[in-house]
């Protein structure tokens, strides 16, 4: 159909579908002649470019830096435009299109960051935004550690502590160990408190370890505290009462102890039946003065010693008998309490009574001078007595076990041997 000529036409309609299109033009006078046929042609492209995926550090949930890989598809795109902002307010500039970005940027805040992109082909057709998400982490947690509530000693054989952590809210896992490397350790939901941690053996200085991880995988700093471990009381604890002397004579039951034991910092030595007033913790020393309490008989002195950290031997103890009570003399008496004696030899029959004598002295005079300490026998049959004929007096003084004395007793008899 032949129209008016016009050096431009709008809005020809190209013929149906996408692809390489011709357009025919030939011009007519008025005469009627028509020139050559003109051609030109141009390609007809309505489709847009179909956005595929985009994966931020191959799918990854965090990102330990802001600097990650982006890979990238699309049908039919030959440029792209990549943004933080799904505005792309960033950038005016389209890019070829590329399946990999190895080092985008991203906009560099703590938590969730997105990537959006947009794809053009040659023609101008733009495809729709598609976009990804990733959770930037780059600041690993921080924690501490405190060992029962910050003791600095543990005296339980059991080795068993309380421990106390503390970290920053992006901790999500924490490893507790007693070596430095965490050999053998796992990796456990994080938590403030751990009850009945068991230290590593032995007295001494002991470390716990403590290491916390994020979301990401980041590593907090090593955390420690240390606590000293001593569940040793003091050694060798010993007792002595009087330099082991059997008795004690002293009348207000004073006796000397003696005591040692390596390490102690502290000892309570009392009377097994001393009351509890009596028994109070002092400082350590190897000697002191002590009193026994209540009747005479057998004492037992009991020590125990603690050491600086509060251990506690098991008590150790010594005994003595506490005497101050003398032999009861009852009886002395010559030849039956005869008044004479008649006898050439000078020899008489000696009768003595004492509870609890082990020993006696038999003298001229109560002073006893110069006499000896004899074994106790209830009976001298041939005791001879001293000096010429006349008035004869003898003294008995006796002594027990203890070395208490009683009370001199004395007897009579008269010496006449010649009318």
């Amino acid at each position: 159909k032949a129209i008016p000529y016009q050096p431009a036409i709008a809005n020809w309609k190209l013929s149906v579908g996408d692809g390489l299109k011709n357009i025919y033009v030939k011009y007519i006078d008025q005469a009627g002649n028509e020139s050559e046929v003109a051609t030109d042609r141009i390609t007809l492209d309505t489709s847009v470019p179909v956005a595929g995926k985009l994966t931020i550090n191959n799918d990854e949930e965090w990102a330990r830096k802001p600097t990650v890989a982006l890979s990238i598809s699309a049908q039919g795109a030959d440029l792209m435009q990549v943004d933080n902002n799904p505005d792309f307010s960033n950038t005016s500039r389209w890019l070829p299109y590329a399946e990999t970005i190895d080092k985008w940027i991203l906009q560099g805040l703590e938590g969730s960051n997105t990537v959006y992109v947009r794809f053009r082909d040659a023609a101008g057709n733009a495809s729709e935004v598609i976009s990804d998400e990733i959770k930037l982490d780059t600041k690993p947690p921080v924690g501490r550690i405190l060992i029962n509530k910050g003791s600095n000693v543990l005296t339980n054989a059991d080795r068993k502590v309380n421990i106390r952590l503390v970290y920053n809210s992006v901790a999500d896992e924490m490893m507790i160990s007693n070596d430095p490397e965490f050999s053998k350790a796992t990796w456990q939901p994080a938590t403030d408190a751990v009850e009945n941690w068991i230290l590593s053996p032995g007295d001494g200085l002991k470390t716990v370890y403590a290491k916390f991880r994020d979301a990401a995988g980041l590593l907090s700093p090593v955390a420690t505290d240390k606590i000293l471990l001593d569940t040793t009381p003091p050694q060798e604890p010993r007792v002595m009462v009087n330099n082991n002397a059997p008795f004690s004579v002293h009348p207000k039951g004073l006796v000397q102890v003696k005591v040692r034991a390596e390490g102690a910092k502290e000892m309570l030595v009392h009377e097994e039946s001393a009351p509890d007033s009596a028994r109070i913790w002092e400082p350590y020393r190897p000697a002191l003065d002590i009193h026994l309490h209540g009747n005479d008989g057998i004492k037992n002195v009991v020590a125990v010693f603690r050491d600086e950290h509060g251990n506690v031997t098991s008590p150790v103890s010594a005994k003595i008998t506490l005497d101050r009570s003398g032999p009861k003399a009852r009886l002395f008496v010559i030849d039956n309490g005869a008044e004479w004696t008649n006898r050439k030899d000078k020899k008489v029959r000696l009768k003595l009574t004492a509870d609890d004598a082990n020993m006696k002295k038999i003298a001229l005079d109560k002073e006893f001078a110069k006499s000896k300490w004899q074994k106790f026998t209830r009976e001298l049959s041939d005791f001879e007595l001293p000096g010429d004929d006349g008035q004869k007096e003898l003294w008995v003084i006796f002594k027990d076990e203890a070395g208490n004395l009683s009370e001199p007793l004395s007897a009579a008899i008269k010496l006449k041997r010649e009318f």
